[in-house]
């Protein structure tokens, strides 16, 4: 049955003033696991229950009528509860055009009509609001980015597992997210941290995208930690606590990303806690993402952090080369872009990092060939992205790293690269790897190959023997004397930055 044009004009414009008048932060607290049919002009307002029903009528019912008559629809406006649609008939069946990935509303169509048009072509429209709160796109590709149209309706999709490009930077983090998108109990609380733009947000977007074709949207919530902050101070002013914490207990997998924002902010922490426990209490998963790992969360006390580490604690390092090649590839394939793979190459090999960086040097070379009418070509290539590699190795590579390293400590490149373990060598070499921990945005496994051909874990190793030294207030020694560790990072630091 054809759509009706007036209908669905009259439900966008409604569900746009409304959220405009009312305030996202309400909307999307009191109003998004509400549905509106809009028929013939005619409104119903569909509840979850008679509670819901309740509030909705005490606090919304004028902004309602104000909005759907500015919309151009009647002042027939009625309030149902969920269960009372088929009593009624006022719809008998429905075919979703799921809207995933915004906080704006979907669109369902109805196959059926109100009682009063059940013979007529015009149809019902309902716009439901159970998509997630918030759109924030993962990193590891631009798939999220990606429109689509159906039915005269462009929706914005989150990411799926499928298209997260697995390398060795981030395969133990993939592997984790699937087996939390399975309910497997060793998953959770699954924790992915990392520096920004390596793909956490994918993850959690995928994951989210993985439950809801097995269990339903209804079933699992995504929403980042400033949006949990906010509806929850927004419940605990309102008096809506109750009703607050069955939509984000009463699920079977609850997603926050960003957890790091919950610095400062007790009182949300100490909900967040209890929400946690009941879920973990209730055999529920529960996935988080952060830019820090969970001992970095010591300052908040002891029940916050063991609960993120008490499940699988998983990091993402920037990608390595072949990993940055294959994003690109998907990149430029998801855009239409001709572009060879040894042009692609040179762009992996100059512009290390996240994923973020790997687009925006696609974008400039993909202008450049539209702008020339040439297809883009290796040696084009490396000079129109040549201030891009030099911003995303944030100005400091291994190789400014070594020399000042060898300067500090009287050593050379060779020695320092060296199979030698002499405390001469291996204290400065480790050093070396914790400052390109600190100021590059290679992976792990570049940094061992740069160092020697060593293993990521060596790296990981000595990041953490470094980072105790300091912290400890060790001594090393230098060409001609000994000082303390943080005097040497000081000189090596002072070194780099005069180039």
């Amino acid at each position: 049955m054809e759509l009706n044009p007036r209908d669905r004009e009259i439900a966008s414009t409604f569900v746009e003033l409304l959220r405009a008048r009312v305030g996202s932060e309400r909307y999307d607290l009191w109003l998004s696991d509400a549905r509106f049919l809009v028929a013939s002009g005619e409104l119903q307002v569909v509840a979850a229950n008679q509670f819901c029903l309740g509030r909705i009528r005490k606090d919304f019912a004028a902004d309602i009528r104000v909005c759907f008559e500015a919309a151009g629809g009647s002042d027939s406006i009625g309030f149902l509860v969920g269960a009372d649609i088929v009593q009624e008939g006022v719809i008998q069946q429905e075919g979703v055009i799921q809207q995933e990935g915004s906080g704006e509303n979907a669109v369902v169509t109805s196959g059926g009509a109100s009682p009063d048009s059940a013979n007529s072509a015009s149809t019902a429209i309902a716009l439901h609001c159970n998509s997630p709160a918030a759109n924030n796109n993962a990193a590891n590709n631009n798939a999220a980015n990606n429109n689509t149209e159906r039915g005269g309706w462009v929706r914005r999709r989150f990411s799926k597992l499928r298209e997260f490009e697995v390398g060795d930077s981030n395969r133990l983090a993939y592997t984790s997210a699937t087996l939390a998108a399975q309910g497997s109990p060793t998953a959770s609380p699954l924790f992915v941290y990392g520096s920004s733009g390596v793909g956490k947000t994918h993850l959690l977007q995928g994951i989210w995208s993985e439950v809801r074709q097995t269990a339903g949207a209804r079933q699992v919530v995504y929403l980042s930690a400033e949006q949990f902050t906010s509806f929850f101070l927004e419940a605990l002013h309102g008096q809506g606590l109750p009703m607050f914490r069955r939509k984000y207990r009463d699920v079977r997998v609850l997603i926050i990303d960003d957890v790091h924002f919950f610095q400062g902010k007790q009182a949300t922490r100490i909900e967040l806690l209890h929400t946690i426990d009941t879920l973990l209490r209730d055999g529920r998963t529960l996935v988080f993402s952060s830019d820090r790992s969970p001992a970095e969360f010591a300052e908040w006390g002891p029940e916050l952090s063991t609960r993120f580490a008490g499940g699988l604690v998983c990091r993402i390092d920037p990608p390595e080369m072949q990993t940055r090649l294959q994003i690109l590839r998907r990149m430029a394939l998801q855009r239409g872009f001709d572009i060879n793979d040894r042009t692609l190459k040179v762009i992996a090999e100059h512009v290390s990092g996240d994923a973020r960086r790997l687009s925006g040097a696609l974008n400039r070379v993909q202008a450049v060939a539209l702008s020339t009418g040439r297809p883009a070509d290796a040696d084009a290539t490396a000079e129109i992205i040549s201030d891009l590699a030099t911003l995303g190795n944030s100005i400091v590579a291994m190789d400014d790293i070594d020399r000042a390293v060898c300067d500090v400590f009287g050593l050379d490149a060779k020695t320092l690269h060296s199979a030698r373990r002499s405390k001469a060598v291996s204290h400065p070499r480790m050093l070396a790897m914790w400052l390109a921990r600190k100021y590059t945005r290679s992976a792990l496994s570049e940094i061992g190959e740069h160092y020697g051909r060593r293993s990521h874990s060596t790296v990981i190793s000595a990041q953490k023997k470094v980072s105790k030294w300091i912290s400890g207030g060790e001594r090393i020694q230098l060409a001609r004397e000994s000082c303390k560790i943080e005097d040497a990072v000081r000189r090596v630091e002072l070194q780099l930055r005069s180039g």
